[in-house]
């Protein structure tokens, strides 16, 4: 079975080495909240689509991404040391795994990065 749904397209404003918080809910086709119930899911930065060096990944795994259930919502918490490892504007895509196995892109978009002054 295909999971259908609104894939977003977001714009994260982050300052470096400072912490961000930040939630994405997530809807099907109908509008209603994705549910995501017992889903894992994993989240790259890079300064182009076409870059193999992964700046920052986020994940369920390593706690920087946490999962909603019937809501929808995926919530990203980075750390200053998380954020102090971007250095300058990037993009990033979220991975969603079902439990059936099947694999979709839940968003994806660009951070637009406010360099660090104070150190």
């Amino acid at each position: 079975m295909t999971t259908e749904y609104f894939e977003p397209s977001v714009e994260f404003e982050i300052d470096q080495g400072c912490s961000y918080f930040h939630i994405i809910q997530l809807f099907d086709l109908l509008e209603l909240a994705l549910d995501i119930t017992g889903c894992s899911a994993r989240m790259q930065f890079r300064s182009t689509v076409q870059s193999a060096n992964v700046l920052l990944e986020a994940s369920t795994t390593n706690s920087k991404l946490a999962l909603g259930t019937t809501d929808g919502n995926v919530i990203v918490t980075l750390l200053p040391t998380d954020t102090a490892l971007l250095k300058s504007d990037c993009v990033f895509d979220c991975h969603l795994t079902f439990l059936t196995g099947e694999i979709v892109k839940a968003f994806s978009g660009k951070v637009s990065l406010n360099p660090a002054v104070t150190r």
